[in-house]
Formats: C-alpha cells, structure tokens, sequence
C-alpha cells in the first residue's frame, strides 16, 4: 500500500486509488483489495484488435486461470 501511495502522489492521473480491506482464510490467506476504476481503454482491448474476439477470449480464460491459481 506503501508504494501505491507513492505513485498516485506522483502520477495521480495515472494511478488508482486502492483501499485494503483485509484477508480471507487462515493458513494461506487472500488479500482483498479495492480499487477505482480508471477512464480509458483496457489493455487488452487496446493491444488485440477488436476483431479478433477468439484471441481475446483466450487471453482472457488466460488470465483467469493464472489468477485462480496464484
């Protein structure tokens, strides 16, 4: 949280604000967070054109599989 302070009070524009609202579980706890949303053009929208659908699709299945493993 310490860093994210940092950047949003250096690129303020560019950095959302987030707020730690605490943990889940005991022996491996998830750390839960929540953010603003920031104005713009997502990522993957901005990076795969928009009519190639199947490849967004898998980048998507993609990075849903990394977050619900890690």
């Amino acid at each position: 949280m310490g860093n994210i302070t940092i950047a949003k009070a250096i690129h303020p524009e560019f950095v959302t604000s987030c707020k730690y609202l605490g943990t889940i579980g005991d022996s491996r706890p998830v750390y839960i967070y929540e953010i603003e949303h920031l104005p713009g053009t997502a990522y993957i929208i901005a990076r795969i054109p928009p009519d190639d659908i199947h490849r967004q699709r898998n980048t998507i299945k993609d990075f849903a599989r990394f977050f619900a493993q890690s």
